[in-house]
């Protein structure tokens, strides 16, 4: 199952003019929430997976911002 994204930005990345956007409706008339729910299994799944990636993230992170000066 595939999901798009709807935005106002055009082809290539332009966005539309304002009176076009105007006319289009505020944001919050625009927006749709779309929920999705998974199966217990994959959602314990993706979160280890983020977790750990969480973790690489702001180890590296660290690393980085306190290399002592040599």
């Amino acid at each position: 199952m595939a999901f798009r994204l709807s935005s106002s930005a055009g082809p290539g990345g332009a966005t539309a003019p304002a009176s076009s956007r105007r006319s289009m409706g505020t944001l919050k008339e625009r927006t749709r929430q779309m929920s999705l729910y998974l199966e217990p299994a994959s959602y314990d799944a993706l979160r280890d997976i983020a977790h750990g990636m969480l973790l690489q993230a702001v180890d590296q992170f660290l690393k980085k911002r306190v290399t002592p000066p040599e």
